[in-house]
């Protein structure tokens, strides 16, 4: 693929001139593409943001989900910051509008798969801000499904499902926003609250929470939790958490799917 120089008259490469001729400056997209392409996913850069400290650049959410786990460059491994990498980082509008003008299919077909990716979960897609500067706490899809918890991360993206309720139960048991990002400080004890308070349900019911195939004791904290499930326990980088409704004297648990 090649792009040119419009306005001109007759093709050459560049390099040769001439007398009273306009001549095209050829370019061929195979030598754009290590400037335009992300290092880590291998695609064209969407939302462009650079490491200030070696100004390479990569895809926002690429970079974002990457420093999860790493404070350095994937490209050079150059330190990024000792503590906080996200403030070293920003978005490169110029880099972005170049590959934009270049390759106009390419931001038109990451809305389209933006807007598709939104409405297979039923969630809103969130509106694009105008900042410069990357948001520290990415989408909940972008936290990385791992059980690691490095000396930054504080907090932890959850996704709450309802799975089923006593018989004296006759509402819907799922709140209508189930993904939740809390500290990891915050125990089963505050999921519990948090879902009793949302689903307005007093004292005659209460609220299990369950991981994997085991009830989880309302003491442990979300910290301990991310350290003992594997991978498998989460979903689209978010910790899956099942919660059921039992009557608070029976203590029983009826399937209503």
């Amino acid at each position: 693929m090649y792009f040119y120089k419009e306005g001109c008259r007759d093709g050459c490469m560049a390099g040769h001139h001439g007398h009273g001729t306009s001549r095209t400056l050829v370019i061929r997209l195979t030598s754009v593409n290590p400037y335009i392409t992300c290092h880590l996913c291998g695609g064209y850069l969407v939302d462009a943001t650079t490491i200030i400290e070696c100004l390479h650049t990569f895809c926002k959410s690429c970079l974002v989900q990457y420093l999860y786990t790493s404070k350095r460059c994937p490209t050079c491994d150059t330190l990024i910051h000792e503590t906080n990498p996200f403030s070293c980082i920003r978005l490169d509008r110029t880099k972005q509008d170049i590959l934009n003008k270049l390759l106009p299919y390419v931001a038109s077909d990451e809305t389209e798969n933006q807007k598709l990716f939104y409405k297979r979960r039923g969630i809103t897609a969130p509106q694009k801000g105008d900042s410069r500067t990357p948001s520290p706490s990415p989408p909940p899809s972008l936290t990385p499904p791992s059980s690691v918890c490095h000396i930054t991360d504080t907090h932890i993206s959850i996704l709450l499902e309802f799975i089923g309720a006593c018989n004296s139960f006759k509402k819907n048991g799922q709140i209508p926003k189930k993904f939740v990002r809390v500290s990891l400080d915050a125990s089963i004890r505050h999921i519990q609250r948090f879902l009793m308070r949302k689903l307005q349900l007093g004292d005659n019911y209460e609220v299990d929470i369950v991981c994997g195939m085991d009830i989880m004791e309302p003491d442990l904290t979300l910290r301990m939790l991310s350290e003992q499930v594997t991978d498998d326990q989460f979903q689209d980088g978010l910790l899956l958490l099942h919660y059921s409704l039992v009557d608070a004297e029976v203590q029983e648990v009826y399937d209503v799917s």
